[in-house]
């Protein structure tokens, strides 16, 4: 499922409940036990904290996955097939692929729910690789192509492993 599609959000209160509804109605309030200081949408709900990004499933609410990052994520960016995914931090971003076949297979037999898997399902993201590149914004055009714009106003995409430059943002 995808948040979008299901007209689906989640809010994060003072107190650091998190508050997911559906069609504006609440279905589901939460505490993490690693605290959340931005939340991101898309295929999963992703909550960062100082020192990781946890993917929670949309319909069960379990831990998916967390992720330890070096320093603090910016964006998540998915694909709009929801096969992969972009963390951008504050110099880098990492490119994810997402295994949806295996985590509906986790989920389905209970394997999130065990206490072995306190940090998810390893199976979930596959590291495909880091690009040293700090992306201002950013936007899959399709489920292959991640364009952005970089802290100096370049325009680029991410296709086929490699970044190439389109051109120059104006800047107002």
């Amino acid at each position: 499922m995808n948040a979008a599609q299901s007209h689906t959000f989640a809010v994060r209160l003072e107190n650091g409940t998190i508050e997911v509804y559906k069609n504006f109605d609440k279905i589901k309030a939460f505490k993490t036990e690693t605290g959340c200081d931005g939340i991101f949408g898309g295929r999963l709900l992703a909550l960062r904290s100082k020192e990781s990004i946890t993917f929670y499933d949309w319909d069960c609410f379990e831990v998916v996955r967390r992720i330890d990052l070096p320093s603090n994520l910016k964006h998540v960016f998915w694909s709009e097939d929801n096969s992969k995914v972009t963390l951008t931090l504050e110099d880098t971003f990492y490119l994810l692929e997402f295994d949806a076949a295996a985590v509906d297979q986790a989920i389905s037999q209970g394997v999130l729910e065990s206490e072995e898997c306190e940090d998810g399902l390893e199976e979930a993201f596959n590291f495909v690789d880091e690009y040293s590149e700090t992306v201002q914004s950013g936007l899959w055009v399709s489920s292959e192509c991640f364009t952005f714009i970089n802290l100096r106003g370049s325009i680029s995409y991410l296709i086929g492993g490699k970044v190439m430059k389109l051109g120059n943002a104006d800047k107002k």
